[in-house]
């Protein structure tokens, strides 16, 4: 029987790259963690991994004979302080260092094989100015020497950008990977074919479970800021209005029981960077970055306008109120229905 690659898993969050890592019959023994709430959960997914709670830095890989060999070494360095979500705030090179660490285990355990993922602007590493900015005269700099230092450790190394939802999730998730093999080898390092081309890729409708409720703004304890309810506004112009796909929704639509209705639900960022930003439900689900954003879907339903009241709208301040009655006059794909949204 051929034996198993045995893998360790660095910065192994929830586990995401450990459960690609079994899929492919890998056998990973290691996950490391500083962040005891990731560990937890790594461990819940993956019960005969071996978990170490610690910062990187903080583990002595030269001399822990308790860290055995291994065949591939994966890794996902902290990404906070070199992507492009953080906006304009300054970076940390001390947040960005993380990515040396990785070398010491490559140089202590020398795996066959290597496979760091980050973001794509992990390729721009370079030197901050005091401010904390990047100099863009010297962009990619330090990459190159952390690439330059890893191929001193006789591995060839390539690295490509690799969007996920060209491989069958239903995500626009774009990340760098650069894999390293140990030896000079003049084959080139394999990278997998696409097997979803864009016209191709997964829809969000199809990883959302539509059993689960979805309350009404009207019933909010607390109401959503008129901005908010204004960019839901455009939203159902732009998706109620003219989408030519909606989807058949059976609930409790109205207190007269349960009916079947057509519905155009569609995606809405209310948080985050470019908030108001939606997107239809047929198309991919958005990038989750660990910055604070609020992804959500937006629900229409079928009310008529006769059961519009005040008392629908208890708490909704005057801008609000007077921007759904608006709404309410402009009239509506169907007739005086006011669609409205949880």
């Amino acid at each position: 029987m051929k034996k198993r690659l045995q893998a360790a898993d660095l910065f192994c969050g929830a586990g995401g790259f450990t459960t690609g890592a079994v899929q492919a019959d890998i056998d990973v023994i290691l996950a490391v963690n500083h962040w005891r709430t990731a560990i937890q959960t790594h461990r819940h997914n993956h019960e005969s991994t071996r978990h170490i709670c610690a910062r990187i830095d903080a583990i002595d890989i030269r001399h822990d004979a308790t860290i055995p060999d291994i065949d591939l070494l994966m890794a996902s360095p902290e990404c906070t302080h070199h992507s492009i979500a953080r906006g304009g705030r300054p970076m940390c090179d001390q947040k960005r260092s993380t990515a040396w660490n990785v070398l010491d285990w490559v140089e202590t355990k020398q795996p066959r094989w290597v496979i760091v993922e980050n973001v794509r602007e992990f390729r721009d590493w370079g030197p901050l100015t005091e401010a904390g900015r990047p100099i863009k005269a010297r962009k990619g700099e330090i990459f190159k020497q952390w690439i330059r230092s890893l191929e001193a450790y006789g591995y060839q190394v390539d690295h490509q950008v690799l969007n996920a939802a060209d491989f069958g999730a239903a995500t626009s998730r774009s990340r760098l990977f650069i894999v390293a093999r140990r030896g000079r080898r003049k084959t080139a390092i394999p990278w997998p074919e696409i097997t979803h081309p864009k016209p191709a890729w997964r829809p969000a409708h199809e990883i959302i479970d539509w059993s689960k409720p979805c309350p009404s703004i009207f019933s909010r304890k607390r109401p959503l800021a008129t901005t908010t309810l204004k960019r839901i506004g455009v939203g159902l112009r732009k998706f109620v209005g003219e989408a030519a796909e909606p989807f058949i929704v059976k609930g409790t639509i109205t207190a007269g029981g349960t009916h079947h209705s057509l519905a155009v639900p569609f995606q809405m960022k209310a948080i985050g960077r470019n908030p108001g930003a939606t997107r239809p439900i047929t198309d991919t689900v958005p990038t989750i970055v660990a910055a604070r954003e609020n992804h959500s879907i937006v629900m229409p339903f079928r009310l008529k306008r006769d059961e519009i009241t005040s008392s629908w709208l208890p708490d909704l301040d005057a801008a609000a109120y007077e921007w759904v009655e608006t709404e309410i006059e402009r009239g509506s794909p169907i007739e005086e229905d006011l669609w409205s949204n949880a």
